[in-house]
């Protein structure tokens, strides 16, 4: 994650001080769990400890130096954790893997990550829900293949990024059981030293549900899906900027971006106001459909395990969430902001009307008598009569308040 496409809130959950506040949490009900059990005796465990300001600066920076000693992150936090309850420290991490602690917080992370996004999504869904309403019947000139087609409203257009973002939120519903998996089940999955209640005792009370046969992972095929999730909603925001560019355009001039007080378009050139914020947005999806990429390629690890795709997950993690709820913020931003210039939009549907009326005029043909193709023949080249212009396009939108309600 870079500083320039980072918001505090998602930034806070991939640092390293909720990482080690996770495996602390982790750890913790996994003892509990394990002397509910009777696996190891019982004893006090500091509840001070398990509060996120216990990891401060001091503490991540001794772990930090203890990684550089023992080469390994996990070994060098049980040895500072040890250290800190002292004569009960050997019970702690007690027939534990690596792999464990790292994917069940992995786990918490996405948890606590996908709930931000769930909210970006939502709250993107109701500001152009209340755009959509606002142009409801504001005429515009569809475009197919880039070429004018006939009249749809500006609030239409909105209305389908209202309805594709529901089925993001369904998807994130749905996949939130599947992703959000940890594992206790020791170095490949036997729960060798630890039993399947410690698990379960465990990973419940952290609000996870666990895997069900794993090996010495969490199966990478559920990250998978959740990264591809997430390029998938930076492709309907991609979508809704590209459309925002196009609309932009000197020669269409429908909609522009926001352009604020001291804003500056170019270096060279004075007039200009480019649509940089969608044209960011545009870019940053790009990213997000590598990283799902990425994210696929570590479904197929070695036997058990191996470690090929913890490297990927450091960066594919922080940074597929971290753009996400970025391009949220800012697409929200932008729609909340955008200038409708709704006289260019009706002027550009009377002027095309000779155009767009040919549908109509063709099928009135074809009830006259004409043949499909003599009626198409005809349209094609004949120059309609473009008078009441108005009832014509009421006729052409008078369906439009059954879509909404559709939504």
């Amino acid at each position: 994650m870079i500083e320039r496409y980072s918001l505090p809130t998602m930034e806070r959950i991939w640092g390293d001080k909720f990482k080690l506040h996770c495996w602390i949490r982790i750890e913790f009900a996994a003892l509990r769990a394990m002397m509910d059990e009777g696996i190891i005796p019982k004893f006090d465990v500091p509840k001070h400890l398990e509060h996120i300001d216990t990891v401060h600066l001091k503490f991540i920076e001794d772990w930090l130096e203890e990684e550089k000693r023992t080469h390994h992150d996990v070994v060098a936090f049980v040895h500072l954790m040890e250290q800190k309850l002292g004569e009960n420290g050997k019970w702690f991490h007690y027939g534990m893997t690596s792999s464990d602690l790292c994917d069940t917080e992995f786990a918490l992370r996405i948890q606590a990550a996908l709930a931000l996004i769930k909210g970006g999504v939502i709250g993107l869904q109701n500001i152009i829900g209340e755009r959509a309403s606002q142009y409801k019947n504001s005429p515009i000139i569809g475009r197919t293949h880039g070429m004018h087609a006939e009249p749809t409203t500006f609030g239409l257009v909105l209305l389908t990024y209202v309805d594709e973002l529901q089925r993001h939120i369904e998807r994130i519903s749905q996949i939130e059981d599947r992703v959000c998996v940890g594992k206790l089940s020791g170095a490949v999955g036997t729960y060798a030293h630890i039993t399947p209640d410690v698990e379960r005792i465990a990973l419940q009370s952290l609000g996870l549900n666990g895997e069900n046969v794993a090996s010495q992972v969490v199966h990478r095929d559920r990250h998978a899906e959740l990264f591809n999730l997430l390029a998938l909603i930076g492709a309907t925001i991609e979508r809704l900027a590209v459309e925002i560019r196009h609309l932009s355009r000197s020669e269409v001039d429908e909609v522009s971006e926001p352009f604020y007080k001291d804003q500056k378009g170019s270096s060279a050139m004075p007039h200009k106001r480019n649509p940089i914020k969608s044209e960011n947005v545009t870019g940053l999806s790009r990213l997000l459909r590598s990283y799902a990429g990425a994210a696929m390629e570590n479904i197929a690890l070695w036997h058990q395990r191996d470690i090929s795709h913890s490297s990927v997950e450091r960066f594919v993690a922080p940074d597929s969430f971290g753009i996400l709820y970025f391009m949220l913020d800012r697409m929200c931003k932008i729609i909340k902001n955008l200038v409708v210039n709704e006289n260019k939009m009706r002027l550009r549907v009377y002027e095309s009307l000779p155009f767009w009326q040919s549908q109509t005029e063709m099928l009135r043909l074809i009830k006259e008598g004409h043949g499909r193709k003599e009626a198409h023949d005809e349209m094609q080249t004949a120059v309609l009569n473009t008078g009441n212009q108005e009832k014509l396009i009421k006729y052409h939108l008078r369906h439009v308040d059954l879509i909404f309600k559709r939504v």
